[in-house]
């Protein structure tokens, strides 16, 4: 950050005749997280924001129960998901006009419509009446609730991203999550080695 303040004051307000961090040694990055939601965690989180299959979404957090599941099932981020209206669903898709990177474009599995429709009737034009920070909360109380540690709502994504894996070529893959980058896609990207073994003979 100091790095870029410094370099703006050179090139484009000439305040600076050198940029003294460029010699400073930057901290390494920390390791790339591995974290992957087990079937167990997710039946306890569930059950914990009060998620039931037979019955309408009505409160706060079984939307948010609606939102990790739509994570794992479409590799969104929470605030894509959050975001959401029903006029972004067209079909089996959700045109995601405000990104991260690029607006995109994301293809709804059966269960992903199945979830989303179950969200019908809380508010004409939002998907989801819950917000972004109401949703860290809820969760972050269910995981107590749930006896789970060390996951995070992000970790969704990774989950998402690596069953999505088993299902689709790496390039159509990137043009579901939206990286440009296929290095930072394989930060996401988690396999079971053994599953891998078994599918090649």
């Amino acid at each position: 950050l100091l790095s870029a303040i410094f370099e703006t004051a050179r090139r484009e307000w000439k305040w600076l005749h050198e940029n003294p961090m460029r010699d400073v040694r930057r901290p390494s990055s920390p390791p790339a997280r591995t974290r992957r939601i087990s079937e167990d965690e997710l039946r306890r989180l569930l059950l914990a924001l009060q998620f039931d299959e037979a019955r309408p979404v009505t409160l706060k957090n079984q939307q948010v129960a609606v939102a990790l599941l739509l994570a794992i099932e479409t590799a969104m981020r929470q605030g894509e998901i959050l975001s959401l209206t029903w006029a972004n669903i067209r079909g089996r898709v959700a045109h995601l006009p405000k990104t991260k990177t690029i607006p995109r474009d994301v293809p709804l599995s059966s269960r992903a419509v199945q979830l989303l429709e179950k969200l019908r009737g809380l508010d004409k034009s939002r998907c989801f009446t819950v917000s972004s920070g109401s949703c860290d909360a809820l969760f972050r109380k269910a995981k107590a609730a749930a006896g789970v540690v060390g996951l995070t709502f992000h970790d969704s994504r990774r989950e998402g991203t690596s069953r999505l894996a088993a299902k689709v070529d790496v390039l159509t893959l990137a043009r579901i999550t939206g990286h440009a980058d296929i290095n930072e896609l394989m930060t996401y990207y988690q396999t079971d080695m053994a599953a891998v073994a078994d599918r090649i003979g």
